[in-house]
């Protein structure tokens, strides 16, 4: 699991989600990770448990992971351990708990060592890494008055783009979320638009090298076409 951990009881307000690219980067990190745990005797974590903390289990209010990415940049895991192990003599998956005897809880300890042992490796990636995102423009509908495009990235990337053919910058808006697991979002104009717009990584690395806060004009841009518009 990752941030963001708490939220308000009061209406539920959660700590603000982190950008669907960098939750891309946590997902792809995730599944590195669970493959190391999974290595250790085959235990599989369902993607129902794999997540930001609110949406696999509940509040989970002064945990370490929203301290070190809200307020020092740090990206961190959580994990609970006491997966339900499947018994292939039954074919049925049994509960272990929280207070296992000594024998499972070894086990546990040793398959999540194995995870911590991937996170490190992710982390060794991350600190290696200086490839630079690439990025498409993709139309997903027309209709007679409008076009739907989203962007498609390479890597886990997030996109800041524009609509009104100013230069885009990390203050632009930024490709959300379509839902939760449901992709990244769609968006309509209703006029023939140019588009412009740029990837970075979670690791900083920008598409073509552009400089969003600079002078520089190479950004990615490409005209949406509406039927009838110009």
């Amino acid at each position: 699991m990752w941030p963001p951990g708490a939220y308000k009881t009061a209406g539920r307000e959660l700590l603000p989600r982190v950008g669907f690219g960098t939750e891309n980067f946590f997902r792809s990190a995730s599944d590195h990770i669970l493959s190391a745990v999974q290595s250790w005797r085959g235990t599989g974590i369902w993607p129902g448990r794999t997540g930001p903390v609110p949406d696999v289990l509940y509040s989970a209010a002064g945990n370490s992971a929203d301290e070190h990415w809200f307020n020092r940049g740090i990206i961190g895991w959580d994990f609970e351990v006491g997966a339900d192990v499947y018994d292939p003599a039954t074919k049925r998956f049994q509960a272990v708990g929280f207070q296992s005897e000594f024998a499972e809880g070894h086990q546990e300890a040793m398959e999540f060592a194995s995870g911590q042992i991937a996170i490190l490796e992710v982390a060794k990636a991350f600190a290696d890494d200086r490839e630079r995102p690439g990025s498409d423009l993709k139309v997903t509908g027309r209709t007679g008055t409008s076009t739907t495009f989203t962007f498609e990235v390479d890597e886990p990337a997030n996109v800041y783009y524009t609509l009104d053919g100013s230069r885009p910058t990390l203050s632009s808006p930024k490709l959300a979320a379509a839902g939760m697991r449901e992709g990244a979002q769609r968006i309509t104009v209703e006029k023939t638009t140019e588009v412009r717009w740029f990837a970075v990584d979670i690791a900083g690395n920008v598409e073509k090298n552009y400089k969003p806060e600079g002078n520089g004009n190479n950004y990615r841009k490409e005209k949406v076409e509406v039927r009838g518009t110009r």
